[in-house]
């Protein structure tokens, strides 16, 4: 985790950091984000560009937003990294990662968006659902349970920023409660009696929650969201009309250098592979 953290700062400043009053969060431009893999429903409906739906996940908008998930991940996430073992800890930040995506797509289709903390709420609202639960069979059950709605309270705070998903994290964090009560309902002795029927319920319903939302998608009326086609020329048009100059022309040229870098092409002037 820490060198995919330092590879991704790394880029931020191989592009350039952009100006404070552009993102606050000490980040790149917008149509960066956009070119890394933000959420942009148009482009995941009308081009099929579905792994907008994974990318998200590792997206952040800036250092801060990026430190403050780091600050989670490696404090409470650690632990229950270990505790529950990776299978099960990368499959619940995976589908809540996923799940918090196709929340914010259907919510806010309007607008690019990085949901890097949807999954992290997946796993704070699945370690509740574990506490309440064994809460029947275990004293002191649900006694960090104060440390998970802290940390909740700082990603949701985190929620409201630029280029941020509050849609992102609140479907990470029901996603994360839902499948943790599937998860941790047959470990204990409560389960064993009670909640075996509420598992299936559970599962049953978060499968068809989930079909919902990824059918949902495709009867969005997506044409008063042309724009996101050419977010550049979007974002101008914003940031003009708020009296802000923004370019990004150069920074495009700099994130088209870096893919002939990766791929080895010494001509940097042949074809556009955005094309």
């Amino acid at each position: 985790m820490t060198t995919v953290c330092s590879v991704i700062e790394e880029k931020y400043y191989y592009l350039h950091q952009s100006p404070i009053r552009i993102n606050p969060m000490i980040g790149p431009y917008p149509t960066i984000l956009d070119d890394w893999g933000a959420k942009n429903t148009y482009k995941m409906v009308i081009k099929s560009q579905w792994s907008r739906l994974f990318t998200p996940i590792i997206l952040h908008s800036g250092i801060i937003h990026l430190l403050g998930n780091l600050a989670i991940q490696l404090d409470a996430c650690a632990r229950y990294e270990r505790q529950w073992g990776l299978p099960i800890y990368a499959s619940i930040y995976t589908f809540s990662g996923v799940s918090g995506c196709l929340f914010s797509a259907l919510l806010k289709p309007g607008v690019l968006g990085v949901g890097g903390s949807g999954a992290i709420m997946g796993i704070l609202g699945a370690r509740i659902s574990e506490g309440l639960v064994k809460y029947y069979d275990e004293a002191g059950g649900i006694d960090d349970l104060e440390t998970n709605i802290v940390s909740l309270a700082v990603v949701l705070g985190m929620s409201f920023v630029p280029f941020v998903d509050w849609p992102a994290h609140v479907g990470g964090a029901v996603a994360g409660f839902v499948v943790g009560s599937i998860r941790f309902a047959n470990t204990t002795l409560f389960g064993r009696y009670g909640c075996k029927a509420f598992s299936t319920v559970a599962g049953l319903l978060l499968f068809l929650a989930f079909d919902f939302m990824f059918g949902a998608l495709f009867f969005i009326d997506l044409e008063p969201y042309e724009y996101l086609a050419d977010t550049c020329q979007y974002l101008t048009d914003i940031f003009e009309n708020a009296g802000r100059s923004f370019v990004c022309g150069c920074y495009e040229t700099r994130l088209k250098d870096l893919w002939y870098w990766l791929y080895d092409t010494n001509d940097v002037t042949g074809s556009d592979p955005y094309q």
